[in-house]
């Protein structure tokens, strides 16, 4: 599972700039979290749809520590 995290990670470091230069007028509303454990999948995914998505962040940043 941490190693698909890992790939995941990496993954959005690739694409964050791709995507960052498609949205030239949007400004970033970033926020960095560290990744969730297996069994907080769930839950995290929930923050995610209604914390995050109601206050305009449209960047995350999964830290794996």
């Amino acid at each position: 599972m941490l190693r698909n995290l890992t790939h995941f990670a990496l993954g959005l470091l690739v694409l964050l700039p791709v995507v960052a230069s498609a949205q030239e007028e949007e400004p970033a509303r970033a926020f960095a979290i560290k990744a969730p454990r297996p069994d907080s999948v769930d839950r995290f995914n929930n923050f995610i749809r209604t914390e995050l998505s109601a206050r305009g962040v449209n960047t995350l940043i999964l830290r794996v520590d």
